[in-house]
């Protein structure tokens, strides 16, 4: 897919930029820009795509995304409980914002470490992410010297976090050209984020994109790194593991609400995707 150049501002007194986000899904469609971007959840819930990476988000968790990494989020409709807390709070900065140079300095190494990484984009989870959250506080609660030293410690303590994750797969490289508009992968997008729970058959998505079928199948492919299938499982596997942490469903409501029509291909491709089967994803979420 070809994502959207983002264009960042910063205020003149600021070297980067942070604001809380009060609205669920002011990005939510697939771009990218040069400064990384580091987001926390603080309300609702969804699914998000990172690179060639598909996974649900909630509350609490943290991700780090590095520069020109193609992404996402797209939260769940419905009402929420507190309506005056952010859905998020969003930290955008160049590697260069430090000063040049800064990154390469000997007592910079772990923050180098991290920006590296970031390049495949980094989850912290939820039941790991508190301290990392206090320092972003700090950055919207503080201003001048104090505010550069809240982001230091925020790296810092990513860096020395043993729950982060990378994201992308290590192969994935992002096609990119602001030239080109990003209203046709989104539009597919939407279509199936609406309607993954139905059949959705390959006529249908490619229709909503304008393109015959083998046409789809070859863009669809050459943007995304996976076929439209791949990616479709995904996502409902995606809603799979959201109804698993979520719901008091049995594993066969969940396959089917989840949009798999076979029970026993639903267990194959949710162990393939996850690495456990629904039983055992379900132990090791309740067990943390």
């Amino acid at each position: 897919m070809k994502p959207a150049l983002l264009k960042v501002p910063t205020r003149e007194i600021h070297s980067f930029s942070a604001r809380r986000d009060m609205l669920p899904n002011i990005n939510s469609s697939w771009h990218y820009h040069e400064e990384l971007e580091l987001i926390w959840f603080q309300k609702g819930q969804g699914m998000q795509f990172v690179g060639d990476d598909i996974r649900p988000f909630s509350k609490g968790g943290i991700v780090l995304v590095g520069s020109n990494l193609p992404h996402f989020w797209r939260y769940e409709s419905g009402s929420e409980e507190d309506s005056q807390a952010p859905y998020s709070t969003v930290i955008h900065f160049k590697e260069t914002c430090l000063g040049g140079g800064f990154l390469d300095i000997p007592e910079a190494a772990a923050l180098r470490g991290v920006v590296q990484r970031a390049r495949r984009g980094l989850h912290v989870p939820e039941h790991s992410s508190a301290a990392i959250a206090a320092e972003i506080t700090q950055i919207m609660e503080t201003d001048g010297i104090e505010r550069i030293i809240a982001l230091l410690r925020c790296l810092a303590k990513l860096s020395a976090n043993p729950d982060v994750t990378e994201l992308a797969s290590p192969g994935f490289s992002p096609d990119l050209d602001p030239r080109t508009g990003s209203d046709r992968i989104n539009r597919v997008f939407d279509h199936i984020f609406r309607n993954f729970r139905d059949t959705l058959p390959l006529a249908e998505v490619a229709g909503i994109a304008a393109m015959s079928e083998n046409s789809f199948c070859r863009y669809f492919k050459s943007k995304t790194g996976k076929t439209y299938l791949q990616f479709l499982s995904e996502v409902r596997v995606g809603a799979a593991c959201k109804l698993l942490m979520e719901s008091r469903l049995s594993i066969k409501e969940i396959c089917f609400d989840s949009g798999f029509s076979d029970y026993t291909s639903f267990h194959r491709i949710f162990k393939k995707h996850t690495g456990k089967t629904p039983q055992q994803y379900c132990r090791s979420v309740f067990a943390e």
